[in-house]
């Protein structure tokens, strides 16, 4: 288990058939063997395949095959290599089932995990995109009226700043009449 997903791992193999393959050294009974090896370990990874590759039911979506020993594990891809018989690990592939032997399966498991986790980021990165977008043009819209509602500030300032222009000329025209008006008051009181 990781987290919350299965990672299938069966440890069915044919050792007899490639212990065989492996004491053989005739040629055209060699190749015969590896045919009988090949179709068995298809059907196996079939079977793998068939049986624990469940998504729906919480799985991964590939299988592992664990064979049992390192030397027929690097035997097998030795094998495999060949590219008259690279048909093998098509298949297996085609199957979504990747061997693993003792010494590879923990860093296996460990590179598993990493893409897992990396998926989930992946996949939730999209959501993460589209709310930021969402938010940029929330931040777009709030600059707009921010700076409109600075212009506005601007203008209501100027604005003030003209009518205190306004009302110091008529405060002072306010006062030059007052002191006309206190001065013929005075001119009159002498007067009398």
């Amino acid at each position: 288990f990781y987290r919350d997903v299965i990672i299938p791992i069966d440890s069915k193999f044919p050792t007899e058939l490639f212990s065989r393959y492996m004491e053989e050294n005739e040629e055209k009974a060699k190749d015969e063997i590896y045919r009988k090896f090949a179709d068995n370990v298809k059907a196996l990874s079939f079977s793998i395949s068939q049986k624990y590759i469940k998504p729906e039911k919480g799985t991964a979506d590939f299988a592992i095959m664990f064979i049992p020993s390192d030397a027929l594990y690097f035997e097998c891809l030795r094998i495999t290599d060949n590219p008259k018989r690279d048909e093998l690990f098509e298949s297996m592939l085609k199957n979504k089932v990747m061997l693993a032997s003792p010494s590879t399966l923990f860093a296996f498991l460990s590179i598993i995990m990493m893409g897992m986790k990396q998926y989930k980021y992946y996949k939730h990165s999209k959501q993460i995109q589209e709310e930021a977008e969402k938010l940029k043009k929330h931040v777009d819209n709030f600059l707009k009226q921010y700076e409109s509602s600075g212009e506005a500030i601007q203008k209501a300032e100027s604005a003030y700043e003209v009518s205190r222009k306004h009302l110091d000329t008529i405060k002072s025209c306010a006062d030059r009449i007052t002191r006309v008006k206190t001065e013929n008051e005075s001119s009159a009181d002498k007067e009398e």
